[in-house]
């Protein structure tokens, strides 16, 4: 994995990440992100919730997707893409804008995102993990994370 590579993946991670979690009919589309031992940690406190939120496996984490975005919308702009080419890393600092499709309400808020990379026995960077860090963790688990 180089540099150029890494950044590039990302890049389109993104891009189908805001194209695909949001329909359930396509969200089978970010499979080609992730590692199907995939691991989700979100380091956000909810009230009777575990903490920190981990899914594991990539089917896992694609369930509390469709569950969280049952009535919003995410779309994921990264404004910052750090890569650490020899630790196979990239950190981001992201803005993402939910929208509930039923009061039209949105949420404007900013993360951080650690990813791990790794290549699979195709030589396809998939991410093996990612933890979230949010600015508003109140916000978020009235908005987001609802539905878990």
């Amino acid at each position: 994995m180089t540099y150029a590579s890494m950044k590039a993946f990302m890049e389109r991670y993104f891009e189908g990440y805001s194209k695909y979690s949001n329909k359930i009919e396509e969200i089978d589309k970010l499979d080609e992100f992730y590692t199907p031992d995939f691991i989700s940690t979100g380091h956000t406190h909810m009230q009777g919730k575990e903490y920190p939120l981990v899914r594991k496996g990539r089917n896992a984490y694609k369930d509390s997707l469709v569950r969280m975005h049952a009535d919003i919308e995410e779309i994921m702009t990264p404004q910052d893409i750090m890569i650490d080419e020899q630790e196979k890393k990239a950190i981001a600092l992201v803005r993402v804008e939910l929208i509930n499709h039923e009061t039209m309400e949105h949420f404007g808020s900013d993360i951080i995102a650690f990813y791990q990379l790794i290549l699979d026995e195709d030589k396809t960077i998939k991410i093996k993990s990612v933890g979230v860090f949010v600015d508003d963790p109140e916000k978020w688990n009235n908005f987001y994370f609802k539905n878990l």
